[in-house]
């Protein structure tokens, strides 16, 4: 079994590099698991933060809100 984190974005260039972190270090523990950064349309940096994370990162062209993103 293999589970996905959904992780809604926007705006989040402070925090996004440690919620990965967190997520991908439950490898460690044997449990087969990948974060998906739903980035809804950053005018920050998220997004090359995230591209250079070990995370699936799916870009937005509009921000649709944590409703749509999810």
């Amino acid at each position: 079994m293999k589970i996905a984190v959904i992780i809604p974005a926007h705006n989040e260039e402070d925090s996004i590099s440690n919620v990965v972190a967190g997520i991908i270090s439950l490898r460690s523990t044997g449990i087969k698991i990948d974060a998906i950064v739903v980035n809804d349309c950053s005018t920050d940096s998220t997004e090359n933060i995230c591209a250079a994370l070990d995370c699936i990162l799916l870009n937005l062209p509009i921000n649709i809100g944590i409703g749509g993103t999810v």
